[in-house]
């Protein structure tokens, strides 16, 4: 069966779904991640007030900027707290995580990288760090997984004990979790998920799920399946950037450059029902853009099961 046949589908879900907020690379800029959280209603000071909403965080949470170890703090602390609120504080490892992880402190603008990198191994570890995370119809990463790792992941899955159940985000986000969670176990990140693209200095041709530049294989081909992602890690780099959006409406870059060096923007993805709804903060408000919906797609049609028609 091809591909196309086997187009992955997301989860259906209940018709009340949590509201959900993304947001993209923070770079050590605390303040700029107050700002949007506020914004976004779900913080008040420091307290939790999103009720049930899910905070989705795409990584890149150190480097670049003032206060790295403080906004890493206080997304953990912030994670603590939303689940005592019945909300939802999802932390996603970003490619400058891996470095730390890697054992390279090249950009660490701060004291004591290696702490950090302890820091954040043990938060994998324990499973407050994901790779990946999927609901509504969408699945959030950090630097989005390009057509290549997609068959390459969809193959392991098929080779695995999940192989006689349905394809879906949550599956797909289960496996790239697992994944991470062993090789940070193990000290091993030779797994294409980890690759650095070629556009980056790496030897492969595109890049893994926290490696992988917004136009590497952006013009998926036809016979690519069909889910919708949200991911980071390709800043604009200029003061008043969007989102970008890939022409089929199915990948959304939401790294806008909120550290001032990369732009000094202001704004977070809102997911309604499946729908995608961009805020950008400025001076004179906020701009809201709908940016499309994760429409359902229809269930396979079974097979017959001879033997059971033949009972």
């Amino acid at each position: 069966m091809s591909v196309a046949e086997e187009s992955i589908r997301s989860t259906r879900k209940p018709r009340n779904l949590r509201r959900t907020v993304a947001v993209g690379d923070l770079h050590g800029h605390l303040d700029g991640l107050k700002t949007i959280l506020n914004e976004a209603k779900l913080i008040d000071g420091d307290s939790w007030r999103g009720g049930r909403s899910i905070l989705v965080q795409l990584g890149d949470v150190v480097d670049r900027g003032p206060q790295s170890v403080p906004t890493y703090d206080y997304l953990a602390d912030l994670q603590v707290r939303a689940s005592k609120g019945k909300g939802e504080v999802v932390r996603l490892l970003g490619n400058h995580e891996v470095m730390l992880l890697e054992g390279d402190f090249q950009f660490a603008d701060f004291p004591n990288p290696e702490k950090m990198a302890d820091r954040i191994r043990e938060d994998v570890l324990a499973g407050r760090v994901l790779a990946a995370h999927a609901y509504g119809g969408w699945l959030f990463t950090h630097a989005g997984a390009g057509f290549s790792l997609l068959q390459r992941l969809r193959n392991e899955m098929r080779s695995s004990e999940e192989r006689t159940k349905r394809f879906t985000l949550k599956r797909l986000a289960a496996h790239l979790n697992q994944k991470l969670h062993v090789a940070v176990r193990n000290g091993d990140y030779s797994d294409p998920i980890f690759a650095v693209g070629e556009a980056r200095g790496g030897e492969s041709a595109t890049g893994g799920i926290f490696w992988a530049d917004y136009d590497e294989e952006l013009h998926a081909p036809s016979r690519a399946p069909r889910f919708h992602q949200v991911f980071g890690h390709t800043p604009e780099g200029y003061k008043g950037a969007k989102f970008r959006r890939a022409t089929d409406g199915r990948r959304i870059n939401i790294d806008i450059g909120i550290n001032d060096d990369l732009g000094g923007n202001m704004g977070y993805l809102e997911i309604r029902n499946r729908e995608a709804i961009a805020h950008y903060i400025n001076k004179d408000g906020v701009v809201v853009e709908s940016l499309g919906v994760a429409e359902r797609l229809p269930k396979p049609v079974a097979s017959p099961d001879p033997d059971r028609s033949a009972a």
